[in-house]
């Protein structure tokens, strides 16, 4: 009985040997093999000549072989894809972390097919530990060690990832009673407050707030296959509508006027677009939220309109922009016996297909079928229907249309 399993297992590792010599043979013959069919068309072709239909036939098989060979190996001398982009991001929204404890990063980068080295898991801080998942190679684990600040990113060669931010507490630490010790010193610094003051002002920096109107953010200046570099990304989990903190948001996160943001909320299932249109007017679009948007640009408001703000940055005033089908009904609802007008508006409206929408850039007087007529700015341009437009005033522009 053991000498059949010992046979079997030796027959096992023939198998196992031979279907390797078997792949790598094929591997250099799929590569190689067009030198040995130049080989033969130099030197051996001529002997078939006596036989011409034979030489013919051989001819066009192996050189046909010849040349799938040769493509073949530069096809995988060269299809190697470069890393473009890099992005990680936590499915725990709060900044506030735990002590001891394991939180997944999620490492997404672009494109799909890029070739890869090891990743460099970077941290800055000392109260953690930032290193690969063992299960998957798109996660990375960090442990939390003890309280602190820390900063992770991740890179790949020369690629470098958005980083982001955490502050760890030990929730474990029981309130305890000031002591007299710490009486007397709270009443020493009560006496000067000038020095305290001086001493408990934070000093200044260039990051955004992480939480706005009580809403955790989890802010990424990248988005990947953003072809502009205007785009920038916020995940949320919040109950909180997006125009109740929007302003603040905008005032605490756009650097630019040109600059695209889309917050995704995960708790309401919206993804909400943020863009300056006029010096005084931030539009605020709301979508359905699409799964898994938020990791490619391309994707990003695919989702059925929902609603349309526009905020005044001036003011604060918030003026919510009825969408087409709502904006008609009430009309309709309101005004019964203007069904039958026949104005010059309506009969322009009611030539326009419900479905068309056009884009209206930032100042001017036309619409256009496209987000980049001419000198339009596509980060600016905002879209709404074609009879909304034509109410609006609003003439069609005659090189898109």
């Amino acid at each position: 009985m053991q000498n059949e399993k010992k046979n079997n297992g030796i027959g096992f590792i023939k198998m196992s040997l031979i279907v390797l010599a078997g792949i790598i043979v094929l591997f250099l013959a799929l590569s190689f093999g067009w030198i040995a069919g130049v080989i033969w068309l130099l030197f051996f072709r001529k002997k078939l000549q006596k036989e011409p239909k034979k030489q013919k036939i051989m001819t066009i098989i192996i050189s046909a072989l010849s040349v799938f060979s040769f493509g073949f190996l530069i096809y995988s001398s060269f299809s190697t894809v470069s890393l473009d982009s890099i992005e990680i991001y936590s499915d725990t929204f709060s900044k506030e972390l735990s002590v001891d404890q394991d939180y997944v990063i999620n490492i997404e980068y672009s494109p799909a097919n890029a070739e890869l080295s090891d990743f460099a898991y970077n941290i800055d801080g000392s109260g953690a530990t930032f290193e690969k998942s063992t299960s998957d190679k798109n996660k990375a684990i960090l442990h939390t060690e003890s309280e602190g600040t820390i900063v992770i990113s991740v890179s790949n060669g020369e690629v470098q990832s958005n980083s982001l931010t955490f502050d760890i507490k030990d929730d474990s630490e029981e309130t305890e009673e000031p002591s007299t010790e710490q009486n007397s010193d709270a009443e020493d610094m009560t006496e000067t407050p000038t020095e305290l003051s001086e001493e408990s002002e934070p000093e200044d920096s260039e990051e955004p707030p992480q939480t706005i109107n009580d809403v955790d953010i989890n802010f990424s200046k990248t988005v990947l296959n953003d072809t502009t570099g205007n785009w920038r990304l916020t995940r949320v989990a919040t109950t909180k509508e997006i125009q109740e903190y929007a302003l603040d948001y905008y005032n605490s996160y756009f650097q630019s006027d040109d600059e695209v943001h889309a917050i995704v909320n995960f708790t309401l299932n919206t993804t909400n677009r943020l863009v300056k249109v006029t010096s005084d007017i931030l539009d605020v679009t709301v979508y359905d939220y699409v799964s898994k948007e938020e990791h490619d640009a391309k994707a990003l408001f695919s989702g059925t309109l929902l609603a349309n703000y526009e905020i005044n940055v001036s003011t604060g005033e918030i003026n919510q922009i009825p969408l087409e089908s709502e904006e008609q009904n009430e009309t309709a609802s309101e005004n019964p016996a203007d069904a039958g007008q026949t104005d010059d508006t309506a009969a322009a409206q009611s030539a326009v297909p419900d479905s068309a929408m056009v884009w209206l850039s930032a100042t001017g007087s036309k619409y256009h079928s496209i987000p980049d007529c001419g000198k339009m700015n596509p980060s600016t341009a905002r879209q709404i229907s074609e009879a909304d437009a034509i109410a609006s005033g609003y003439s069609a522009c005659s090189k898109c249309h």
